[in-house]
């Protein structure tokens, strides 16, 4: 008796693993959505009724019966796992192409930066150099003049 239990047990496990795994394709999860929103009013009656179950089931038998509630939800479920592939495809590539132009902006954000430093830099080599420069031209002239005050002292 404990293996029939045991049996049972992993054939109901079993069989909840399989429906799990079928849920998770994309296309039954668009035709249950579908078919749920399609159909709101049944199950809104359904969820929602006062009256027996008996009474409900026996309305909606004979009130919704079309087949169109079953094949509109399923061609919506078809062109839903078609087109939202597509559309995500398409958004990366798009989204691609923002990065690159992105990159490219920081890229040249980065140059021109590079350029400013590089500026910077050489106006300050240039002030040093010229700060050189005049000291020296100021040491020839004390130079000079040293020179010259000798010279008219001899």
């Amino acid at each position: 008796m404990n293996t029939m239990t045991d049996n049972i047990k992993d054939t109901a496990v079993e069989i909840k693993d399989y429906i799990i795994a079928r849920l998770k394709v994309p296309i039954f999860f668009y035709y249950l959505l579908a078919l749920a929103l399609w159909n709101w009013d049944i199950l809104l009656m359904i969820f929602k009724s006062r009256f027996n179950i008996e009474d409900v089931i026996w309305y909606i038998k004979n009130h919704y019966n079309g087949h169109q509630r079953l094949w509109l939800p399923l061609l919506l479920a078809i062109i839903s796992s078609i087109a939202f592939p597509v559309a995500m495809v398409g958004l990366d590539w798009l989204l691609k192409f923002v990065n690159i132009a992105r990159i490219k902006s920081a890229k040249q954000v980065s140059v021109e930066e590079a350029y400013a430093q590089y500026d910077i830099q050489s106006a300050r080599n240039k002030t040093n150099e010229l700060k050189n420069l005049n000291d020296l031209i100021e040491k020839r002239n004390n130079d000079i003049k040293t020179l010259s005050s000798q010279k008219l002292m001899n």
